[in-house]
């Protein structure tokens, strides 16, 4: 992607994710991606897969916002 258009990009992210309303369904998915719902009785071997992936969207929207990470995230990362 060249620069110009990842600055574009950059700038649409933000238009959308620096609204109240942006920021009320960032906070959601946070909520969901840091929530852990695999049963240990019949563990579902997909789970983390999904999980990493849903936290990988939002390091991505964080990356584009170029902002910090939630302390919350950095804590499950290990940083």
């Amino acid at each position: 992607m060249k620069h110009n258009e990842l600055k574009e990009l950059r700038q649409v992210y933000k238009s959308i994710f620096e609204t109240d309303a942006g920021k009320r369904i960032y906070w959601d998915l946070q909520r969901i991606a840091n929530q852990n719902r695999v049963d240990s009785d019949s563990p579902n071997p997909y789970a983390c897969v999904y999980k990493v992936a849903q936290q990988a969207l939002l390091k991505r929207i964080d990356n584009m916002l170029e902002q910090e990470r939630p302390t919350t995230q950095q804590i499950i990362e290990g940083k």
